[in-house]
């Protein structure tokens, strides 16, 4: 609550949410709600991450494509307010050939598909990242077409969630 505040008093419009290293809490969406935050870019489908005996972040049998989240699981589909967009690309953590296959594959469905792509700022420190972020990044482009927040919950209410 007071995080949204302050970036609003600072005059920033947060309008999504991600959490550090893909951690989510259904507890998260009614203060999601609250502040108008409409979108999610937590889930990294079937990650599990425990650290120290501690559940981090758990997206086992979440969707591969947009969904409107349930209120009680985030990772089943339901009515809650806010839509998560998986994560389909993860620059860092796969390789250009990995990248490409998937690229491939999400522009083979049969069905309007919207997934993320991550990159992290620290990726940019290194030359080698760069690179191959810029490959990455133009093989999504090969496959698919990059959108912002208004284009995406556009499409989102064209696919009825």
């Amino acid at each position: 609550d007071g995080l949204v505040r302050g970036l609003r008093n600072a005059g920033l419009s947060p309008r999504t949410y991600r959490g550090g290293y893909m951690t989510f809490s259904h507890a998260l969406i009614p203060m999601l709600a609250a502040h108008g935050i409409a979108l999610d870019f937590s889930c990294d489908p079937g990650r599990h991450m425990v650290k120290n005996g501690a559940l981090v972040s758990d997206w086992r049998g979440a969707p591969d494509n947009v969904y409107r989240m349930d209120g009680q699981d985030h990772r089943k589909p339901g009515k809650s307010p806010i839509c998560e967009i998986p994560l389909g690309v993860y620059i860092e953590q796969q390789s250009l050939p990995h990248i490409w296959r998937t690229c491939r594959a999400l522009k083979n469905r049969r069905k309007e598909t919207i997934v993320a792509v991550l990159a992290h700022t620290y990726d940019f420190a290194s030359w080698k990242m760069r690179l191959k972020i810029r490959a990455a990044l133009f093989i999504c482009r090969l496959y698919g077409n990059f959108i912002g927040i208004t284009q995406a919950l556009e499409k989102i209410r064209g696919m009825g969630l």
